[in-house]
């Protein structure tokens, strides 16, 4: 059935949780599992019917953006599955395409009237804060996020070739646009910032993570913000 994948502080564990969701489909139920790094199994939970979209986690919660009766629903979980807050004050048209998020704000990719928007929700309120697009308005595709420290990286759902960009936390953006894998790839792309290489060059720094997630190759390409790709 597929699934969807986020990492954050749920458990009471000083370690990071691993937090996986299996989508539903016609005979399966939708549901949450946390994991150690190690795969051992933490926490596990049902879902109520519905269609999950995307995952994020915040200090104690599973934030699960989910269609119900076509419908889009932003909700949060503690570990042992109670619903901790409850967001639907959407566009009914419109269809989350991705969550990111740090201690205290929630990203919500969107795709409405084929354009990419984010919302910026606070976590402790649940109000949208600000909002602003991540691509050019004329751009038709939704986004994907990562948070790091001190950036939100976006990368393109396919239907426009592929594009990553990289803003603040309170989203300025920061760089122009950029295509990594070339102008021909239509494919959608994930983002994802890690301290992939510190060991070897010994700086303490996120890389940009790219790869194909659709229409394309099992490749990933390795940058930091601001200079080339190193791999």
């Amino acid at each position: 059935a597929g699934g969807l994948l986020a990492v954050g502080d749920v458990t009471v564990e000083t370690d990071p949780d691993i937090v996986a969701v299996r989508k539903a489909k016609s005979s399966t139920t939708p549901v949450v599992k946390i994991f150690s790094a190690t795969g051992s199994v933490r926490a596990h939970f049902k879902l109520p019917q519905q269609t999950p979209l995307a995952v994020a986690t915040a200090p104690s919660q599973v934030i699960i953006a989910s269609q119900i009766n076509t419908l889009p629903v932003i909700t949060a979980y503690t570990e042992t599955g109670v619903a901790a807050w409850s967001l639907d004050r959407f566009d009914p048209t419109l269809m989350i395409t991705d969550l990111g998020s740090s201690d205290s704000t929630l990203y919500v990719c969107v795709e409405l009237n084929n354009r990419s928007i984010v919302y910026l929700i606070d976590i402790t309120t649940q109000t949208i804060t600000d909002q602003f697009r991540p691509f050019s308005k004329y751009a038709q595709t939704g986004c994907t996020v990562v948070t790091s420290d001190e950036h939100l990286i976006f990368g393109t759902t396919g239907g426009v070739t592929g594009r990553v960009r990289a803003f603040t936390a309170l989203g300025e953006p920061l760089e122009p646009a950029f295509r990594p894998f070339g102008d021909d790839f239509t494919g959608a792309i994930d983002v994802q910032a890690m301290q992939w290489d510190t060991v070897e060059d010994g700086v303490v720094e996120d890389e940009l993570l790219v790869s194909q997630a659709s229409a394309g190759q099992a490749w990933v390409k390795v940058y930091n913000l601001t200079d080339e790709d190193t791999d």
